[in-house]
């Protein structure tokens, strides 16, 4: 049972790009019908060896251009 929810996590992780961690993975883990906490699903995700993705901070990559107006 716990290799099964090992390859769940591989699974599950793979499908979703990286981007779930343990709290995700946990709910994801649930609707599966495997009961785990939040502490079973980061250690799954640690022993899986796999790794969430950090999301990248938003940047403003335009310039803002000036309005003048001439009256």
């Amino acid at each position: 049972m716990h290799q099964e929810m090992i390859d769940w996590v591989k699974d599950i992780a793979k499908s979703s790009s990286y981007s779930y961690s343990n709290r995700r993975m946990k709910k994801a883990l649930n609707a599966l019908g495997y009961p785990v906490s939040r502490n079973k699903a980061r250690k799954l995700i640690r022993e899986a060896n796999v790794k969430a993705r950090q999301r990248k901070k938003f940047r403003v990559t335009t310039q803002q251009q000036s309005q003048t107006t001439g009256v």
